[in-house]
């Protein structure tokens, strides 16, 4: 399992500190997978106010053009 798989899958996480964690990481390591992007843009939409903060952060990253 790659090291990107890994920090997703903490996104399904029950502590929230966990899954907000992995949502920043994910965000500074512009992780595009496919999977990772649909799980974030679900909890920006489900997830706590903070986690859905972070993980739309994260999507702005990945999505940002350099």
């Amino acid at each position: 399992m790659s090291e990107i798989k890994k920090i997703a899958a903490l996104l399904e996480s029950d502590r929230a500190e966990k899954q907000l964690a992995a949502a920043i990481v994910l965000g500074e390591l512009e992780a595009k997978d496919p999977a990772v992007v649909k799980t974030l843009a679900r909890l920006v939409l489900e997830g706590t106010e903070g986690l859905a903060i972070a993980s739309a952060t994260a999507l702005e990253k990945i999505a940002s053009v350099k």
